[in-house]
């Protein structure tokens, strides 16, 4: 398999790469700079070619944190750290070459630099933006948190006759998650697009389900309509939707995994929506450390010992076989605990004594072999006790495939 290799160049005023998220169809790279400037690129042709880019234009650092493509591939989510959500467009941008230039990106053989990406929506934390505004959940107070930050971004996987998502789902700094219609916010920056049989919601898969339209609608900023889902009480750190079906999972900081469905069957009294299912990470794993007061015991080395007689070497190779029949009888399996040792070019294992361990401790075997020969060259014991280690917070979760998840 022949491996090629695509170099790509940056303007030094971008500080490098902070994020790429390829898109779904594998068209497009979305590459994010420390700056917090976007650019896409074309991947279907040789060489790569940027396609479409936004640029930041202060001064200061504004990194983007976040990034989620659309399915189709045409729509970005990004989110800075300065809690700024941004719906793009690759479709119908403004046709304006300075962005790209600014970014000495490089033209193509027509020489024509790259067009701008469409910002068809913005919500800002500064203004409030992630606060219910009006309708009962607005009324009630239903957020006390005088600031909320978005931390993660999904496109719903409802999509419109044209082909559109219009709902997203956000999550907050505080573990609430947002279901929000952007449809008439987009429609306020794009008033071309009227009202017709096009923009009629329909669901991509047959399995979803959706809420009848209430009465009484919760708006967030820009005249969103916006739901609440509530349980998490720690940031959000990875979310995704099973097999791009209404089955949403997210995981928080402290190993809550929660399975949503937008249905009203879960909707509490609260006017929110409530998991289908909970799980609970195991954050903590029992490890053992030595005991400060126990010295080991020596059962076998090859080293000369003081005040003991020196062995010969039929003498030193019959006890080494001894005490290794002795290690294979005991069938201690894999060890617990291995390591490498290059200057003195030995592998020590520990290796946990078969049954239970009683929170007293027990004699663990430690055993010394030569690198190059395998050969034993020392075996100890020495008492363990159980010690249990507790995980502070989970820092990231990856999915291998549409069922299987990284943790």
């Amino acid at each position: 398999m022949e491996v090629t290799v695509h170099e790509l160049f940056f303007n030094k005023k971008t500080r490098g790469l902070s994020l790429v998220r390829p898109s779904p169809n594998h068209c497009f790279i979305a590459a994010c700079t420390y700056h917090g400037d976007l650019m896409v690129y074309d991947v279907s042709v040789e060489p790569w070619r940027p396609f479409r880019v936004v640029t930041y234009d202060d001064k200061k650092d504004v990194p983007i944190t976040d990034l989620t493509w659309s399915l189709d591939s045409t729509r970005i989510i990004t989110i800075n750290n300065l809690g700024r959500l941004q719906v793009l467009s690759l479709l119908n941008g403004p046709v304006s070459f300075a962005a790209g230039q600014k970014l000495e990106l490089p033209a193509d053989v027509n020489g024509i630099y790259p067009n701008q990406l469409e910002v068809l929506m913005t919500l800002d934390t500064k203004r409030g933006d992630f606060h219910f505004q009006q309708g009962p959940l607005a009324e009630e107070g239903a957020q006390e948190e005088e600031v909320l930050v978005p931390q993660r971004a999904l496109f719903f996987p409802s999509l419109s006759f044209l082909g559109s998502q219009n709902d997203i789902m956000v999550s907050l700094d505080n573990g609430d998650l947002l279901k929000c219609n952007i449809q008439d916010a987009i429609k306020n920056i794009n008033p071309e697009q009227t009202d017709n049989v096009n923009d009629t919601p329909r669901i991509y898969r047959p399995l979803l389900t959706r809420v009848d339209e209430a009465t009484d609608i919760n708006t967030i900023g820009n005249n969103v309509e916006g739901e609440l889902l509530r349980q998490h009480k720690k940031g959000i750190i990875y979310m995704c939707f099973v097999e791009n079906l209404n089955a949403l999972v997210t995981v928080d900081q402290k190993g809550f995994l929660y399975k949503w469905k937008y249905n009203s069957k879960y909707k509490s009294s609260f006017r929110s929506f409530i998991p289908s299912r909970k799980y609970k990470l195991e954050t903590s794993k029992v490890m053992y450390k030595e005991s400060d007061s126990d010295k080991p015991k020596v059962i076998f080395t090859d080293q000369p010992q003081p005040g003991k007689k020196p062995r010969t070497r039929q003498e030193l190779a019959a006890e080494r076989q001894k005490y290794q029949n002795t290690l294979d009888n005991m069938q201690l399996g894999d060890p617990w605990y291995e390591e490498i040792n290059d200057q003195e070019e030995m592998i020590i294992q520990i290796f946990t004594p078969r049954g239970v361990i009683a929170e007293t401790g027990a004699m663990f075997h430690i055993v010394y072999r030569h690198s190059e020969t395998q050969q034993l060259s020392a075996y100890y014991t020495k008492l363990y006790k159980p010690v249990k280690v507790r995980c502070s917070r989970i820092v990231r979760v990856a999915q291998i495939s549409q069922c299987s998840l990284w943790i």
